[in-house]
């Protein structure tokens, strides 16, 4: 008997809560005009996407955009090309760096530290 009331008791909070719907010629304008009202011509929602994406993004944009060869005292960069290849080399106080370019990445090759 307690297992029976058990099961009536999960069947009823199971049920979902459905919103009544009286007149669904009233619902269906409701519902075109709340998809409708946001509505734009595809010029419109490109440069709304644009914008919103700059705004996302400009704290990223900033730091991407930013000069790595600027603002660096006491190194000197310089850059040499061979068999479509290239290598980057940073003359700093204490050592030389030199690096390559692998799939637009730069990958440290040699460390040489000044006696």
């Amino acid at each position: 008997m307690l297992h029976n009331k058990i099961i009536k008791i999960n069947k009823q909070s199971c049920n979902p809560n459905y919103i009544p719907v009286k007149n669904y010629s009233d619902f269906e304008y409701n519902v075109y005009f709340y998809y409708n009202q946001y509505f734009a011509s595809p010029k419109t929602t490109q440069d709304r996407r644009i914008m919103r994406n700059y705004l996302n993004n400009l704290e990223s944009i900033k730091k991407s955009n930013q000069n790595p060869f600027m603002n660096n005292k006491g190194k000197k960069f310089y850059f040499y090309y061979v068999n479509n290849q290239t290598y980057m080399i940073i003359q700093e106080e204490s050592n030389v760096r030199t690096f390559i370019n692998i799939n637009k990445n730069w990958c440290q090759v040699k460390n040489i530290p000044f006696l």
